[in-house]
């Protein structure tokens, strides 16, 4: 018996290092483990050469049937007043005006390639018989591709938000952003077989606003792919001194009370790995806290190369935005990653699921939920004294997730319509 076919829809996919590509990709990996085959519809070009990483384009696996459609030149592109790279999601101008319009021009390109992935996403669905459609949700592009396919081929939708989209908490998208965030998502959401989300909050938070999503609404951490930590040399010449280190994207706002923290903290040096939003403002803040002697800039590193850079550190740091009353708290997708290295962790952040996810897995953790200085300065001089544990037990394989993701799609309703003359594939496997 031919396994059920699910047709993924994801404008990011590697060799983009974004872990919403990291998520999709190895999904498709493990999905043939758990009885379903995978037919992927993704951008070829759409993003900057100069942050893709490799590692992950050498492990897509060849069984996948790729269609790759390619719009857009790579490198970052030059409009007008305004320039920007899809793959570090940043815009950089000289006036307002150009920022404005360079996120709106990324926006509308996504949109762009959304509308053209539709012809492939509906040959695909009909030669390739498939039971479901699985939407990898960067909004909001590919779920208008997602619902064409579930209405012309009558085949369950399983969209995965991953983050709240109008009820971020971060506010990434404006006034006018959110109120189009809520009118779009209460219209798709009304088509949606299953509501896939990555923290606890999140999908308390959609199930009181969407009650007609219970039963359809899950929880689905990012996690962490197991193959880069496996046989990763133990470090023989670690960093000198007292070391902190953060890895992912660099926003100078949530940086600032790690700051003004450390400034109280002598003789220790902080290293940075990944891609810095707004430099200038970065430096500028380093240079207020005179730490710029202690700041060490690596860039962007591939995903195995990094993970053997941490271990020479004495620990980790995570920091998130001290933001005000909300019901949504996002959890980082670098915090898995962190636990399974087993390095202290100095967590900065407010009360809320990501605090809670580092207290219950992580033993060698202090969790700052206070920005004060000298509440930083404290909980760094704590975990400097901690020592580095092995990670046992975690749950956050993206093979165990692909496994409840596999469950999710075998509990979506029976396909609508047939192919004419042909009988689609159980998804049970009898």
């Amino acid at each position: 018996m031919k396994r059920p076919v699910v047709l993924m829809l994801s404008y990011l996919y590697p060799p983009s290092p974004e872990v919403g590509a990291m998520r999709v990709s190895e999904f498709a990996r493990y999905l043939p483990e758990f009885g379903w085959q995978p037919v992927v519809v993704t951008s070829r070009d759409g993003l900057d050469v100069a942050w893709s990483d490799p590692s992950y384009a050498t492990r897509t696996p060849p069984t996948i049937f790729e269609h790759l459609i390619g719009w857009f030149r790579r490198s970052g592109r030059s409009l007008g007043p305004y320039r920007f790279s899809e793959a570090t999601g940043t815009v950089q101008s000289s006036s307002r005006l150009g920022l404005a319009l360079g996120r709106m021009a990324m926006v509308w390109l996504r949109g762009w390639w959304a509308v053209h992935a539709i012809p492939t996403a509906l040959r695909l669905g009909r030669s390739r018989h498939i039971c479901a459609i699985y939407v990898n949700c960067g909004p909001f592009g590919p779920t208008l591709t997602g619902l064409v396919a579930k209405l012309l081929l009558h085949r369950p939708l399983v969209l995965d938000f991953r983050d709240a989209w109008s009820l971020d908490p971060y506010g990434r998208f404006g006034p006018v952003g959110r109120t189009w965030s809520w009118l779009w998502e209460s219209v798709i959401l009304r088509f949606t077989d299953r509501l896939l989300l990555t923290s606890p909050s999140a999908r308390t938070a959609y199930l009181k606003r969407y009650p007609f999503l219970h039963g359809r609404c899950h929880c689905l951490p990012n996690g962490y792919d197991e193959a880069f930590f496996a046989n990763l040399p133990k470090p023989t010449d670690p960093y000198p001194g007292r070391t902190l280190g953060y890895a992912g994207t660099i926003y100078p706002e949530r940086f600032e009370p790690l700051l003004r923290g450390l400034a109280l903290v002598p003789d220790l040096t902080l290293h940075l790995y990944g891609r810095i939003f707004a430099p200038e403002a970065l430096w500028a803040l380093a240079d207020r806290y005179n730490l710029r002697p202690r700041i060490v800039y690596h860039g962007f590193l591939p995903r195995r190369e990094l993970l053997s850079e941490l271990q020479r550190l004495r620990a980790l740091v995570l920091t998130q935005e001290f933001w005000g009353a909300t019901t949504v708290s996002p959890i980082a997708g670098k915090t898995y990653e962190y636990l399974r290295l087993g390095l202290p962790i100095l967590g900065l952040m407010p009360a809320g699921d990501n605090a809670t996810l580092l207290r219950r897995y992580g033993k060698n953790v202090v969790v700052v939920t206070r920005p004060a200085p000298r509440s930083v300065a404290r909980g760094v001089r704590i975990v400097l004294g901690k020592r580095r544990l092995e990670a046992r037990g975690l749950p956050f394989s993206r093979q165990t997730l692909t496994g409840q993701l596999a469950t999710i799609l075998d509990s979506l309703p029976p396909t609508t319509r047939s192919a004419p003359g042909r009988d689609l594939p159980s998804r049970s496997g009898a």
